[in-house]
């Protein structure tokens, strides 16, 4: 048994199902309208979408081998839930420029 085996998976120094939790909660309060556009809301944010689009491109065996791995997965899925307005578009802007708008 290996020490990884021993100590569990993990993901960013937490135990997995610990990642995955705080990922679902930024998220969910995302889009219940509580989290601010402040930069550390929209850090969090970014992290709760990039770390498993991350994973799930290193561990896709031909996507991390003659794509790009996580890090190009993590692009273009943000690419696409931007373009098609998966997330709210107050995220999606910055903020100086949406305030030059109004």
């Amino acid at each position: 048994m290996s020490s990884e085996e021993k100590k569990g998976v993990k993901l960013y120094g937490a135990p997995w199902y610990l990642t995955v939790i705080v990922c679902l909660i930024i998220l969910g309060t995302m889009f219940m309208g509580g989290l601010g556009t402040d930069m550390p809301s929209t850090f969090a944010l970014m992290l709760a979408i990039g770390i498993p689009l991350y994973e799930i491109g290193q561990r896709l065996p031909i996507w991390n081998k003659y794509i790009g791995g996580g890090i190009l997965l993590a692009f273009i899925g943000m690419s696409v839930i931007g373009t098609y307005n998966l997330i709210p578009t107050e995220y999606i802007t910055s903020s100086s420029f949406a305030h030059q708008i109004r």
